[in-house]
C-alpha cells in the first residue's frame, strides 16, 4: 500500500500524470488528509460503524482518504443555497 500527501497528489495531477481515460476508482492510494469529522460528535454514524466507540485503538485512520488513480478527487463541499 502506498501513501502520499494531498500536495503530492495535486502536483501529480497538475503535471499531467493523470490518466487521460478518466478516474479509476478501483485503483489508487490512501492519501494523508485532515479528518472530515469527529465520530464522537457526528449524529449520523450508527453505533455499529463507530470504530472509536467500539474500541479501535489507533486514531490515524480518519486522517486518510482514498485517491483514485487517474484523477484528482476533490473534497465534497456541500451547500444549502438554492
Amino acid at each position: 500500500m502506498e501513501f502520499q500527501s494531498v500536495a503530492d497528489v495535486s502536483a501529480n495531477s497538475a503535471t499531467g500524470r493523470a490518466n487521460a481515460s478518466g478516474c479509476d476508482y478501483c485503483h489508487g492510494m490512501w492519501v494523508y488528509d485532515f479528518p472530515l469529522y469527529n465520530t464522537s460528535t457526528c449524529p449520523f454514524i450508527e453505533r455499529e460503524f463507530d470504530c472509536q466507540k467500539n474500541g479501535r485503538p489507533d486514531q490515524t485512520y480518519p486522517k486518510y482518504r482514498w485517491q483514485p488513480a487517474g484523477c484528482a478527487l476533490h473534497r465534497y463541499a456541500s451547500s444549502l443555497s438554492t
